[in-house]
């Protein structure tokens, strides 16, 4: 085989011994395979994982190969290394999407290649595992375990959708299944409870037209509940004469928390009262969400720097994706 100077850069010409290999990856839980290859081996006695019982995903032991190898005591533990006799054409390391993807893709290229993927988990798929829960009365309940939906279908890829149609998802069918209407039908919509340890006291506050009714009925403190009210119904803009390049450039580099303090002078109960809205979508509190990703999930306070509806580079992908995906 002839390899590139950036192949030779990594070392892809060069041999690596089994320790080394197990020392770089530390993955020896859970050698999770493609059903073409072989059938996935878990660690526990159940062989189906999405029958356990309790919340799975990223737990203590998914880690403790790891922290043993931070720690330096892997190999006390480890056993020499011994030669097994097996050979791959393509080891994964990582049993999610992407890696699973790249597996199946190599096998497209290479047919009857030998494929190994690793994984630290008990189950290949990464996030989107599911999970089986038999209800007291015997009926059979199976959700998500971590991934809601497939986001933005109208953007995928030829190849995207060539995958997708080689292990069977129909996307098209997966949107008429999709009760789109459920809440709206029995007349629910969305509220805020701010809770007795951050803020004093539990409230419940159902969003309504009125902001300042819903506002006053937070357990916010009066400076927070009239700061929050300014910033929905009397925003300003702090970089008034600047362009708009220019506001998108600061708004990158600006957590949306040192936005509403330092920027803005607001009360620093608004930070704790906003952090929860970044976390679902981009795994993350406000301190840490640049106010450009802040801002496309309807956090407050932009309204009056004439912003447009352009997205920006500097934004992360999934901002970009749900600030002009089409798809409901």
């Amino acid at each position: 085989m002839s390899w590139s100077t950036d192949d030779r850069r990594l070392g892809m010409d060069r041999a690596i011994s089994r320790r080394d290999f197990l020392n770089g990856a530390a993955v020896l839980g859970a050698a999770a395979a493609l059903p073409l290859i072989g059938r996935p081996v878990f660690a526990q006695a159940s062989p189906y994982p999405p029958a356990l019982t309790g919340l799975r995903g990223q737990t203590d032991a998914d880690f403790a190969v790891m922290h043993s190898i931070r720690d330096g005591t892997f190999w006390d533990t480890a056993g020499a290394p011994t030669a097994t006799g097996e050979h791959y054409d393509l080891i994964v390391v990582g049993a999610g999407l992407s890696g699973l993807t790249a597996a199946h893709l190599y096998r497209h290229q290479k047919p009857g290649a030998r494929v190994l993927v690793l994984d630290n988990t008990d189950d290949f798929g990464g996030h989107a595992v599911r999970n089986e829960f038999t209800a007291g009365n015997g009926r059979l309940v199976i959700g998500y375990g971590g991934s809601e939906s497939l986001q933005t279908p109208s953007f995928f890829t030829p190849a995207v959708n060539q995958v997708l149609a080689d292990i069977g998802v129909d996307v098209e069918a997966l949107g008429r299944c999709y009760d789109q209407a459920w809440a709206e039908d029995r007349g629910l919509g969305e509220g805020v409870f701010t809770t007795r340890e951050a803020f004093g006291a539990d409230a419940l506050a159902v969003y309504g037209d009125d902001d300042a009714e819903w506002i006053a009925k937070t357990s916010l403190s009066d400076k927070a509940k009239a700061d929050l009210l300014a910033l929905y119904e009397a925003p300003t803009d702090p970089f008034d004469g600047k362009t708009r390049e220019e506001k998108f450039a600061a708004l990158a580099d600006l957590p949306y928390a040192a936005f509403l303090t330092d920027t803005l002078g607001l009360d620093p109960q608004l930070v704790e009262f906003f952090d929860n809205w970044t976390k679902p979508y981009f795994g993350a509190g406000v301190r840490a969400v640049s106010c450009l990703d802040a801002r496309v999930v309807e956090c407050p306070g932009f309204d009056a720097m004439d912003l447009g509806d352009d997205v920006w580079p500097t934004m992360s992908p999934s901002g970009r994706l749900v600030a002009k995906g089409p798809d409901p």
